[in-house]
């Protein structure tokens, strides 16, 4: 109920945010922060509710965006850390726990890769495969 309130005083705000300002809460990003707290309480026909509602004018990336990678902000954004074009992902993104050319710890440690049984898994035609080399 109180989750509720908030949404509507949310949109009462008139509050809105310029079109590349992602790492700004909007409405879009209280529906999807509303949706995964009812998937959490497994409601999931408000989870799905609320998720439909976030995804709106947050498209899903095109095949060229896909291939481009996900540390760029794109219209699949609903919201982000990423700010000002002067600030960097470093260690925020997963990406860097993973990549080969990481300085972080856990990949000097214990380095991920997918393995050639699971890859040979993957079909031909899965965009996927285009991931590792």
């Amino acid at each position: 109920m109180l989750t509720l309130m908030r949404l509507k005083l949310y949109t009462s705000s008139g509050r809105t945010r310029a079109e590349n300002d992602n790492y700004s809460p909007d409405i879009r990003t209280a529906y999807a922060t509303y949706a995964r707290a009812a998937l959490n309480r497994q409601d999931y026909s408000v989870a799905a509710a609320n998720a439909a509602k976030a995804r709106v004018d947050h498209p899903l990336m095109d095949l060229s965006e896909y291939k481009k990678g996900f540390s760029t902000p794109n219209s699949e954004w609903i919201w982000s850390c990423y700010g000002a074009s002067d600030e960097t992902l470093y260690f925020y993104s997963y990406q860097a726990y993973i990549a080969y050319n990481s300085s972080a710890g856990a990949v000097r440690s214990t380095p991920k890769c997918i393995s050639k049984i699971l890859y040979e898994q993957l079909p031909e035609t899965d965009i996927r495969r285009n991931f590792f080399l």
